[in-house]
């Protein structure tokens, strides 16, 4: 890997409870933006099959809190996000 100065962009997989999120979505203020703040924590790295434990204990060391917008995805779903009271 090579950090190289301004924006650096490397792919992710994560496995997400669909449920938690559809029930987040329908509370405000979540209903109003369609952003979702989602707090990550790495758990493995891996390169060309091999595990990079460096980098993997490095993204484990803490929790990093990114807000992602799930309206454009609930969208293409044929899915509206609505505000529920009560």
């Amino acid at each position: 890997m090579i950090l190289r100065p301004g924006l650096n962009d490397f792919p992710m997989r994560a496995k997400i409870d669909q449920m938690p999120v559809a029930a987040a979505v329908s509370e405000k203020p979540y209903c109003e933006t369609g952003k979702l703040p989602f707090i990550l924590r790495g758990k493995s790295v891996v390169n060309h099959g091999q595990a990079l434990a460096y980098y993997a204990d490095a993204l484990a060391s803490s929790n990093q809190t990114v807000e992602i917008d799930v309206k454009g995805p609930f969208k293409s779903l044929g899915l509206d996000i609505k505000c529920f009271e009560g």
